[in-house]
Formats: structure tokens, sequence, C-alpha cells
């Protein structure tokens, strides 16, 4: 799933609202209310990676990643850490999961009786 994160306050020194475009890797679990002896879960999701796909400074300047030295990338990426793992991006996981699956299914019926 692509994900734009906005350095608001600058911390990156890319500018104010400067753009992280991500691609987030992610699994989703739906949870289970409980049984008769079964506890029961919440719905989880994983974040298992990400990478940048671009960087577009607060001027609307694309900042090149490889270009970036190896500590620049460690604070974006330790920045990107402490953004990505929160309840906003999970709960923006789940939305994209339902929504695909509304239109895979969307899909299907369409073509299954036009």
């Amino acid at each position: 799933m692509e994900y734009t994160l906005r350095d608001e306050s600058n911390e990156l020194g890319f500018g104010e609202d400067a753009e992280i475009l991500i691609d987030i890797d992610y699994t989703c679990t739906a949870g289970s209310p409980p049984g008769w002896e079964d506890p029961g879960c919440d719905p989880e999701c994983n974040i298992s990676g990400w990478s940048v796909m671009n960087i577009l400074s607060s001027d609307n300047e694309e900042i090149n990643w490889t270009t970036l030295s190896p500590e620049k990338q460690n604070e974006i990426n330790n920045w990107l850490d402490n953004k990505v793992n929160t309840n906003e991006v999970y709960e923006d996981c789940f939305q994209y999961e339902s929504d695909y699956w509304e239109d895979y299914e969307a899909d299907m019926y369409d073509r299954r009786y036009g």
C-alpha cells in the first residue's frame, strides 16, 4: 500500500509539510468474538516493512534517495519507524484492505452476472 507521511515540523530538514511517499508491506487479520471456550481476539495489523518511494520537499523539489548520505537515510528511516507504527497508519491499512476486498467482490459479481 502506498502511503504519504508529512513532516509538518521540518524534523528532517526538507521544509515544513515535506512529503515522504512510502510503500508499506503489511498483513491484516480479522478479529473474532469470544466463544464458549475461546477468548476471541482483536483485529491486528502487522507492518513488516516499508520502502521509500519518493521524497518531495516543501518547495516541490524531488529528493533523490540514492544521493542522500547513509546517515541521512538512517535518520529518515528512524523517523519513518516512529510514524509508521501508529494507530492512524494501522487504521488506514485496515481501510485499504477492506476497500480492496469490496472492489474485488464487486468486480467478481460484475463478471459473473454482468
